[in-house]
């Protein structure tokens, strides 16, 4: 499931994913490939959720969600403004 806003004045747009996945064994893969297209984490909570930032001041976080049965991710993208004062 995606699910993305429509940002009011002054906030910052948000878009984020819900996937199942096959097995909870599969989530550190997903972190590497995470870590190989936006390199390390810049935040790491040890618990299965990270913190990447990407091109264009983006912000991605990628969480560990579900359960051992249902596993599933959750990415969620934020652009940041960059004021200048």
């Amino acid at each position: 499931m995606m699910v993305s806003t429509t940002p009011a004045r002054g906030t910052s747009q948000l878009c984020t994913v819900m996937a199942d996945i096959g097995s909870v064994s599969a989530f550190p893969g997903i972190q590497a490939a995470m870590a190989n297209a936006y390199g390390a984490p810049f935040k790491d909570d040890g618990k299965g959720e990270q913190f990447f930032a990407a091109p264009d001041h983006r912000y991605i976080d990628l969480a560990s969600t579900g359960n051992n049965d249902r596993p599933s991710i959750r990415a969620a993208v934020v652009y940041v403004s960059r004021e200048s004062k």
